[in-house]
């Protein structure tokens, strides 16, 4: 865009600075979207926001802006918060559900962030569902330039938020999962800021965020094979789990299918972040051995060491000797099961026509006959890969702002 809304200077209103626009004085302006019943938003606004030219409708933004801004500082707190509250009914209704039109949803989206910075940090947090729920609705509009800008009003919702978003973060990161793999470049890059704003947030107050009712759906997007929401998935895994007190190692077993899975998307990029991921996990519980479930692990790393992609199967192969060293007697009942990527004959779980039983004699009768290569397997060879130089990816830094507007 070719100019903030952050930003409040003279537009050179229709209204007179010395006039204060009062809804209760006013009961002709109806709205201009149809709506025949009493509207605290005078007609010239209403006209600007559901106007083609964007230039009009940013106008029209900033007067919503000192409008909000003055009931404020001169209303009684009651009045003042009616007042708002009806505008934001105004323009989820008028613009966003009702409007056939584009440019028309895209008036209410600047509106609504326009009303957000009015309000402030201080009396946001009161309207805050209102002003959120609809904008996140918008990220499913069949328009790329709609979703475009409802990243863009949501960054300025949430940037005046700050920690008041917090119980809204589950909602906004499943849509921002979607709009990660979006087909449109100007939504993604709008998205990328967005979802980096969202991430610094979470960190900054993570003693708010409650990590057992988000990793449900982390568990539920990391079944995705789309590439841009793989590294999406793994930027919030990292951000997360960097944290202190994140507890993320807990949920670790409801992760580690989908991160190995990623793993196998023959993704340059994809894979070298998702090592990285493992790569810090590992680290942690090599550090905290006493705090993770490996039996709960055990059949997924066997698992992928099967795959056909060599590095994969070296990654696995990895973790399973890791946690042989780390778990010591805890990881004896799984010893049948580690020892098969090993032990040839020892069948697989996913192609054993045997019962449990006969799986499980086979493995210790093969293993007691492949002691010294079981020996050279985890003590002699050396397991850990060479260091890989890592991919930096640079990614664009756009301001929602700077975009042009589409």
């Amino acid at each position: 865009m070719s100019a903030s809304i952050h930003t409040t200077t003279s537009v050179g209103s229709p209204i007179a600075s010395s006039t204060v626009y009062n809804p209760d004085q006013s009961n002709t302006g109806g709205s201009s979207m149809g709506s025949s019943e009493f509207s605290p938003l005078p007609p010239h606004i209403q006209r600007g926001l559901n106007d083609r030219l964007y230039e009009k409708r940013k106008q029209a933004a900033l007067e919503i802006e000192r409008l909000v801004k003055t009931w404020i500082s001169t209303e009684p707190p009651n009045k003042s918060k009616a007042y708002v509250a009806q505008v934001i009914i105004i323009l989820q209704r008028d613009y966003l559900y009702r409007g056939s039109n584009s440019y028309t949803r895209k008036g209410g989206l600047i509106g609504l962030a326009a009303t957000a910075i009015a309000l402030g940090y201080k009396d946001v947090q009161v309207h805050l569902a209102s002003l959120i729920n609809p904008v996140v609705d918008c990220f499913n509009d069949h328009d790329p330039r709609v979703r475009y800008y409802g990243c863009e009003a949501l960054f300025n919702v949430s940037k005046v938020a700050r920690g008041h978003i917090m119980p809204y973060v589950a909602k906004i990161f499943d849509g921002l999962c979607k709009l990660a793999a979006d087909e449109d470049a100007n939504v993604r890059n709008g998205t990328e800021l967005l979802d980096k704003l969202m991430q610094d947030t979470v960190a900054e107050h993570v003693d708010k965020f409650d990590v057992s009712t988000f990793v449900p759906l982390l568990t539920a997007k990391i079944k995705s094979n789309d590439k841009q929401i793989a590294l999406f998935l793994v930027k919030w895994i990292v951000a997360l789990n960097s944290r202190p007190n994140s507890h993320l190692l807990k949920y670790l077993p409801q992760i580690l299918e989908g991160l190995f899975g990623f793993l196998a998307l023959d993704d340059e990029v994809v894979f070298n972040q998702t090592e990285d991921c493992l790569r810090e996990f590992l680290n942690e519980i090599r550090e905290k051995p006493e705090a993770v479930q490996y039996a709960a692990m055990v059949n997924t790393l066997v698992y992928h060491t099967k795959r056909t992609q060599i590095k994969v199967q070296r990654v696995a192969l990895v973790w399973l000797s890791e946690f042989v060293k780390c778990a010591n007697r805890e990881m004896l009942p799984s010893s049948p099961t580690c020892s098969r990527p090993f032990c040839p004959s020892c069948p697989s779980p996913e192609t054993s026509p045997t019962s449990p039983e006969r799986s499980t004699s086979n493995c210790r009768t093969s293993s007691r006959r492949r002691t010294t290569t079981m020996g050279c397997a985890w003590e002699g060879a050396s397991l850990h890969p060479p260091p890989m130089s890592s991919t930096t990816t640079t990614l664009q830094r756009v301001s929602l702002q700077c975009l042009p507007a589409p």
